[in-house]
């Protein structure tokens, strides 16, 4: 998510939050110090300054455990919440990235939905014409 702070979080089949993450410009924080962050994920809530974005990563691998997502706005906004199953792709584009890459990514990932913060570009909305 580009221009906000976000919130990853990750639930059991129990619906029990098991892990949570920062998001920002697209790099992604789960780990602060070699310990994973507290659930308890509100005290970071105006902190994310405070976190070394320099070495954030800019994937995260899901684990099994890990059926449920959701992403939250740092304002509080629920944007997300979804099942995680094989055959669901997420993936970020980068609109900095060439029209073939984009294009690539499109094909390979077969998106039924695309979402964004912002208007999507020029060259988005041209590679996604190809989807339907």
């Amino acid at each position: 998510m580009f221009n906000n702070n976000c919130f990853i979080k990750f639930y059991n089949i129990n619906n029990k939050l098991i892990r949570v993450g920062l998001c920002r410009e697209n790099k992604f924080i789960f780990k602060n110090n070699d310990e994973y962050l507290s659930t308890e994920y509100k005290k970071y809530v105006g902190k994310f300054n405070e976190f070394n974005w320099l070495n954030a990563n800019l994937e995260y691998s899901v684990n099994l455990d890990e059926l449920f997502m959701s992403i939250e706005l740092e304002n509080g906004t629920e944007i997300l919440y979804s099942n995680i199953n094989v055959g669901n792709t997420y993936t970020n584009i980068d609109e900095e990235n060439p029209l073939s890459r984009i294009e690539k990514i499109l094909y390979n990932c077969e998106p039924k939905l695309l979402v964004s913060d912002h208007q999507p570009s020029e060259l988005i909305k041209s590679a996604s014409k190809d989807l339907n």
